[in-house]
């Protein structure tokens, strides 16, 4: 559904984009990957709180959409901010080092928390792969 606003938006040329139409594209696609993503996530809790095993099918399907989400996200951001330019691409990367490192150890407990939290994230789709055999 958001790509398909954002589809239509283009085509009529109407102003649901607002005064920057880029922005508010990076926004809507970030902001969607993070939607699907916690939904993926939530379906597991979901079934083993209220005995629903009919949700679990979805959970591949929206950690999928969460990873296609995530990459037009990227790609927007690579396209219109940076114009294709990989040079600046690392150099944006280097510059924001939180988005491929931990912070400095000042609390072990709560790094080793992130670290799981994190490998938990990015193995979701992963694990979703296969579908269970019954």
């Amino acid at each position: 559904i958001p790509l398909g606003y954002v589809v239509f938006a283009i085509v009529t040329q109407s102003r649901l984009l607002g005064a920057d139409p880029q922005e508010k594209v990076l926004h809507l696609m970030g902001l969607w990957s993070l939607i699907f993503l916690l939904t993926s996530l939530s379906l597991t809790p979901i079934n083993r709180i209220f005995k629903l095993p009919i949700i679990i099918r979805f959970r591949r399907a929206f950690g999928l959409y969460s990873a296609f989400y995530l990459l037009l996200h990227i790609t927007t951001f690579f396209v219109f901010y940076l114009e294709l330019d990989i040079a600046q691409l690392l150099e944006e990367t280097i510059e924001r080092p939180y988005i491929y490192r931990t912070p400095p150890r000042e609390n072990s407990i709560s790094l080793a928390r992130a670290r799981v939290a994190l490998r938990f994230v990015l193995l979701t789709p992963a694990s979703c792969a296969q579908p269970p055999n019954h």
